[in-house]
């Protein structure tokens, strides 16, 4: 985080939350869960196509139980 290189320059976990709750944030905030290895290429390129929205409408940690 001290390097600059997150979503937004967010500085904190609780301002990178706020910044990627942001829907025009949210293509930023995949890709680079995908880069720190939170996610797979998989993953999101299917919560892209589905603007973040998973199946049965889960969004995030809920949609686990999906995969």
């Amino acid at each position: 985080m001290t390097a600059g290189t997150t979503p937004g320059k967010c500085r904190t976990e609780k301002e990178c939350e706020a910044y990627c709750d942001k829907k025009e944030n949210f293509n930023e905030c995949v890709d680079f869960a995908v880069k720190i290895g939170n996610s797979t290429p998989e993953k999101a390129k299917i919560g892209k196509e589905n603007g973040g929205v998973g199946p049965g409408g889960c969004k995030e940690d809920e949609c686990e139980i999906y995969w």
